[in-house]
């Protein structure tokens, strides 16, 4: 249903259709989600590629089918939104390139477009926690340079049924056709879905979400205003001031230990200090949850989802989901547990196209985002 919308939107001939489509019975809601009564639609990055680890030609390089670059200088008729063609290997993943619908009863469809036409993919399946409902292929003879070899149509988008929100689908049963080797692989394939901005939704219910936050500078449409609603109105955060959120601002240590401060019922403490921060900064020492050091400093991802997960009681988590994020190795031994737990239980996803950015500073967007999916824990 959603392929539909997605080939009609890409065709400049159909583009009347294709607004009108989209536009019969959904209405724009304040977290940028196009809904219906049975459904909501999200713009969600999501990258379709073969780990370094089976890349036999370039070992240790991840390929995405998803980013159009090649060597060879093909530019194809369709591009992900904003992506600049590149005449080199595909190792970068593309941002806010599809779209996932989430139906009434939870379940999500994602429709995918798979746009290189040098790596071409010519059969997928075999998924354990992701099934292809649906399959377009176009008719172009896809040759090596001196066209002894080819193959009629490949891939050019997919509809997948993804079955949780763990991020990461692999496809056991997949043949590529690389036109620059002029052989079939039978390569396993890696889908990776960045959730962070798709709300947990509550199964049988699509109503509006309250969105009312009372902030002058959050854009109509932004993906983090139903966060900051959810965190305003449970009390877990405030605005800058009266009128702004200030939602690209960084956040500080010193923010993190009050709002959990505040989430613990903000009990009884001898705070050490006069600043603001202080009673949470007591607090969270004597919790075990931070060494109370550089309040004021901005805090990264890692440290943010170690707090959480300290808070949460440390439980053990499986490290295996992280070799999927290309910049694993930037992650720092002490947030490797805490890291696997938040994506685990979808508290976060990655970011940058499948990436954890763990050395990277939470913005208050980002931190209000990560408390609403917390706290509904």
């Amino acid at each position: 249903m959603t392929m539909r919308r997605n080939i009609l939107r890409r065709t400049a001939a159909g583009l009347t259709a294709a607004v009108m489509i989209i536009s019969a019975g959904f209405v724009q809601t304040a977290s940028g989600a196009e809904q219906t009564a049975a459904e909501r639609v999200y713009t969600v990055t999501a990258n379709l590629y073969v780990p370094g680890e089976l890349n036999t030609q370039l070992p240790g390089v991840t390929a995405y089918m998803t980013n159009p670059d090649n060597p060879l200088g093909i530019v194809p008729a369709e591009m992900p939104k904003g992506h600049t063609f590149v005449s080199a290997a595909p190792t970068v993943p593309v941002e806010e390139n599809a779209e996932l619908t989430v139906a009434a009863d939870g379940s999500m469809t994602l429709d995918l477009l798979v746009p290189n036409p040098v790596f071409t993919l010519q059969s997928i399946g075999g998924g354990t926690n992701a099934e292809i409902l649906d399959i377009v292929r176009d008719d172009q003879i896809y040759a090596v340079p001196d066209n002894s070899v080819s193959r009629n149509g490949r891939i050019t988008d997919l509809t997948i049924a993804l079955k949780d929100r763990s991020g990461k689908y692999i496809f056991s049963q997949c043949t590529e056709f690389p036109t620059l080797l002029g052989v079939d692989w039978t390569v396993p394939l890696t889908l990776q879905v960045d959730f962070s901005t798709v709300p947990e939704e509550v199964p049988g219910t699509l109503d509006t979400p309250d969105v009312q936050s009372g902030f002058s500078d959050i854009p109509d449409g932004a993906w983090y205003a139903e966060a900051v609603s959810y965190v305003k109105k449970n009390g877990l955060m405030n605005g800058v001031s009266a009128d702004r959120f200030g939602g690209t601002e960084k956040t500080t240590r010193g923010m993190i230990v009050t709002i959990l401060y505040r989430l613990a019922g903000s009990p009884s403490v001898a705070a050490q200090g006069e600043e603001w921060y202080a009673e949470g900064q007591s607090w969270a020492v004597a919790q075990g949850i931070s060494d109370g050091s550089s309040m004021t400093g901005n805090i990264t991802r890692e440290q943010l989802v170690t707090m959480l997960w300290r808070y949460a009681g440390g439980d053990s988590a499986d490290e295996g989901g992280l070799s999927s994020y290309a910049d694993v190795n930037e992650l720092s031994d002490f947030a490797r547990q805490a890291m696997s737990w938040a994506i685990e239980k979808g508290v976060i996803s990655g970011s940058d196209g499948g990436r954890l950015n763990p050395k990277g500073n939470a913005t208050r967007a980002e931190l209000a985002a990560v408390l609403m999916r917390f706290h509904k824990l």
